[in-house]
């Protein structure tokens, strides 16, 4: 699960709906990776904003083991 405010992915001049579709970029996919990598990849690849706030809230749910 990721949350994230509009920081992440709202740009002036760059249309909304594709800013947020570029978080579903293959490249950008977590595979495993420890959260904290991952958000930090997603604030350096997407840029984070210099006007406004950047946050990101991820979290995955595990396995429970019966």
């Amino acid at each position: 699960m990721l949350l994230y405010t509009e920081g992440l992915v709202e740009r002036r001049g760059l249309d909304l709906d594709q800013s947020v579709a570029g978080l579903a970029r293959p490249e950008l996919a977590a595979h495993g990776a420890p959260l904290t990598e991952w958000t930090q990849r997603l604030i350096d690849e997407l840029g984070a904003s210099e006007s406004d706030d950047t946050t990101v809230l991820a979290f995955r749910l595990l396995a429970r083991d019966a």
